[in-house]
């Protein structure tokens, strides 16, 4: 069935009569018609000399346009976003860190479930615990925008470090060994690749990659090119190469080297500086207050992470003091931020160096966290370790979750 964000999706392209509008959309022309009145009367859109267009001078018009292309671009269903249940579910879930079955009294259980298990489906909902069910929804810009085009107010929220996160990550993690101890090493090889195609696909879009996850695969596993900027496929390629580096010299103590290799792996083709450290000052595209370091002092600051990388690693005992120290090594470095490119990929490999080290799984920071990741990192005004810490112990949870139900 069409629906009027059909219409107005058409409309986004280009200006369109509605005998036009129908065409395109193989739909009836008093149905098109009866449609495009209701979003004039909404101002959504405008028309003059026969010809249907948006109305970008409406704020809800141009909150509908952002919605409609990011879903498009990510291959969502728009449809499924644009609706006032939906605006209802997130409003609930975005005031609280963690939500439980009990918050959405309102809701038919049915239908919350079916909007809950498509969230999951796109990762947008981190899982905190099956029994009782208790979850966060990211906080995706696309999320405010739905709540916003239907009149709901998004309230802060606070960034909390839950002892009782650690205690289940602990637990996940006793589960993973245990699980993958009966698997066979094959099915177990298996589930591994896949975790590994997952983690190109999220650190490559975090950058502004273009490749679709199926493409990324194609690519990798059976050498199919897509048709899309030979830059995108080189990153790619390129961080499938320092994904096997990480797991061939996962053993190898950490080292400026071990760190430049790592970078000249991510970077070659795509950077002349790779594998080099920036002799120059840079500023972060859209905030220039994140601070970084002196170019001149790079190599003695480096060494000293790699000096306090040591210590804190050695005393590292606890799942709590493995997370806060993986959130550390992730800000620190990238508040180095040694290279000219490439800084974040690097970070995220070092995340996982710290904790393939102590035994997790890939952890993989999904593509659906952008917003939020973003937002506590490279876009924050000040370094805030905790909230960081916050963020990531939930990523780890959920990882281990969904894993251990794979295997």
């Amino acid at each position: 069935m069409v629906t009027e964000y059909d219409i107005f999706a058409e409309l986004i392209k280009n200006k369109s009569k509605v005998t036009d509008i129908a065409k395109a959309l193989n739909h009836n022309y008093a149905n098109i018609y009866a449609k495009i009145n209701s979003l004039k009367r909404d101002k959504l859109i405008l028309k003059e000399n026969n010809l249907c267009y948006v109305n970008i001078n409406n704020e809800k018009a141009y909150l509908l346009a952002k919605i409609i292309d990011y879903c498009i671009k990510h291959d969502l269903n728009y449809n499924f976003f644009l609706n006032k249940t939906m605006s209802n579910i997130l409003e609930i879930s975005l005031s609280k860190d963690v939500v439980f079955i009990k918050d959405f009294k309102q809701f038919n259980l049915t239908t919350l479930k079916k909007y809950i298990d498509r969230l999951i489906k796109y990762n947008f909902i981190i899982i905190k615990s099956r029994k009782p069910f208790a979850f966060s929804v990211l906080r995706n810009n696309i999320f405010t925008d739905v709540i916003h085009f239907f009149g709901g107010e998004v309230k802060e929220r606070e960034f909390i470090i839950e002892e009782d996160v650690f205690n289940k990550i602990e637990n996940g993690l006793k589960k993973y060994k245990q699980k993958s101890k009966k698997q066979s090493r094959f099915y177990i090889k298996d589930i591994e690749e896949g975790l590994k195609l997952d983690f190109i696909h999220s650190t490559t879009y975090l950058e502004g990659n273009t490749l679709t996850l199926e493409e990324t695969i194609k690519l990798l596993k059976h050498k199919i090119y897509p048709k899309k900027n030979f830059n995108d496929i080189l990153e790619v390629k390129n961080m499938d190469l320092a994904i096997n580096y990480l797991f061939e010299n996962l053993k190898k103590p950490l080292t400026p080297e071990w760190i430049l290799d790592l970078h000249r792996i991510i970077m070659q083709g795509l950077h002349e500086y790779n594998g080099r450290l920036r002799d120059a000052p840079v500023i972060i595209l859209g905030n220039p207050d994140f601070e970084v370091c002196d170019y001149r002092i790079l190599k003695p600051r480096l060494n000293e992470f790699i000096s306090d990388f040591k210590k804190k690693y050695e005393k590292c005992r606890t799942v709590k003091e493995i997370i806060i120290f993986s959130g550390w090594v992730h800000n620190e470095f990238q508040h180095i931020h040694p290279f000219f490119d490439g800084n974040s990929r690097t970070t995220r490999i070092l995340v996982n160096y710290c904790l393939l080290n102590f035994e997790f799984p890939l952890i993989n920071i999904y593509k659906a966290s952008k917003d939020e990741y973003l937002n506590l990192t490279k876009l924050s005004k000040k370094r805030e370790d905790e909230k960081f810490v916050a963020f990531l112990s939930k990523i780890v949870l959920d990882n281990l979750i969904k894993i251990n139900e794979k295997i």
